[in-house]
Formats: C-alpha cells, structure tokens, sequence
C-alpha cells in the first residue's frame, strides 16, 4: 500500500519503494485487418492509443488481402481498385499519418501484403497477375508465378511498402 493513515498521530504517511515495470516480450503486438473490415482514420487512432495504454508496441495493419486492398500505391495505381469503395481507401497521405501517430506513441507498424494466395482484390487493378484457375481452395485468385509482371509487381509493391512504412526491411506476406 503506497499512503497509510497513522490513527493515532493523525497523519497519512508515504510509503517510498521502487517500481520496475518492463514488458516481458520485445515484441508486443495486434493485429487489425483492414482489408476484411474498412476502418476510417479516427478509428484507427483509437486503436493505436489502446494498443499504447496496454503497452503494445507493434501495429500489426493487415492492409490487403481477398477481399480489399484500399492501400494507394504510387508505383502501381490500379491496387486500390479492388477496395471496397471509392471512400473505403488509405491515401498515402492517410497512411504516414496513421504511421506518424503510432510513432509518437512509441508503436512501431508492420503492414501485411497477403501474397501468394487470397488475391482476388489486387487481381481487379491488375487482372494479368492472377491464374485463371477452377481451384477454390484457398483462393481461386492467385498470382501466377509464370509470369514476369507477377514478380516486378511484387518487388515493387514490397519495397514502395517497405520504403512507406519505414519498416527496416520488415513486411509481412500472409503466405497463403
């Protein structure tokens, strides 16, 4: 107990101790996938104020996947084409404020490129990266490794994430 109250010298008296407080794990983070679920900008920064108030110190932003990718891409115009709606996207603007704002509160973000698999919104900007394929399972949008565009697309759309997000070199890609 930090104050006690002496009854009998009527006085309240503070007890001095140390506090060591350190999070467990260098890594602390969540995940918010915005491609499944749209969250508009003031969301997202009450997202990362509870992740600053828990202790989090990464901001996991799963940014496209199947079913949207509302990321702008300078390099590659055409990928948010396959976001919900004209409305439903993350300028760059957008997003190097979102990453400014997770940075002043010490949180670190970490977008998600889901690739190969789960396509399907990046095949609406750019039809000739995906398979035509039968398969559903997992998707039945995905990239087609034969072609060269499908590997300039991806170097590309990584290093223009990985230059935004100023992230060391460190993206994730789904895998599946």
């Amino acid at each position: 107990q930090m104050i006690l109250y002496d009854f009998e010298q009527d006085q309240y008296t503070i007890n001095i101790g140390i506090i060591k407080d350190k999070p467990r794990f260098k890594h602390r983070g969540l995940l918010l996938d915005t491609s499944r679920h749209f969250h508009p900008i003031p969301a997202i920064k009450h997202f990362i104020d509870g992740l600053q108030y828990a202790k989090f110190n990464v901001f996991h932003w799963h940014i496209y996947d199947e079913q949207a990718a509302p990321f702008e891409s300078k390099v590659f115009p055409y990928v948010w084409n396959g976001s919900w709606s004209i409305i439903e996207r993350y300028s760059e603007s957008d997003i190097l404020k979102i990453i400014q704002y997770a940075n002043e509160r010490g949180i670190r973000v970490i977008p998600e490129f889901d690739t190969p698999g789960h396509a399907g919104a990046l095949c609406k900007g750019y039809p000739e990266l995906c398979m035509k394929t039968k398969c559903k399972q997992p998707s039945e949008h995905l990239l087609d490794p034969s072609k060269e565009f499908t590997w300039k697309f991806l170097d590309g759309l990584f290093k223009e994430g990985i230059k935004r997000f100023n992230t060391t070199n460190l993206i994730h890609v789904g895998c599946d």
